[in-house]
């Protein structure tokens, strides 16, 4: 549960409902990018002035060396250093909690 204490108290009270983006959106000083097909598109988009000054971000994008699974390790989709240095990044793409190094 939010408390009085948490930090997303202010988000909570301030959003009515959810959120549906479709297309790169700044909001609360985070970065919301739906899924982009075009590798070259969505590598703009993460170098952009809104990604650069985003806090974090949060995308559904295939990410090399991310793992999809127990077994299987994407060797498509962007790569870790095309998003902004040190960044929070939350895809939705993969379902399994883990961290990526940016190398």
């Amino acid at each position: 549960t939010l408390d009085n204490n948490h930090n997303k108290t202010t988000l909570r009270s301030s959003v009515p409902g959810p959120l549906v983006f479709s297309q790169p959106t700044k909001f609360a000083n985070a970065l919301f990018v739906p899924h982009i097909r075009d590798i070259s598109h969505m590598k703009c988009v993460l170098q952009s002035e809104e990604a650069l000054s985003s806090s974090s971000l949060f995308v559904h994008a295939d990410i090399t060396g991310a793992s999809m699974n127990d077994h299987i390790v994407s060797t498509g989709g962007v790569s870790p250093t095309d998003f902004p240095p040190n960044r929070l990044v939350y895809s939705g793409h993969f379902h399994k909690p883990h961290f990526v190094q940016n190398q």
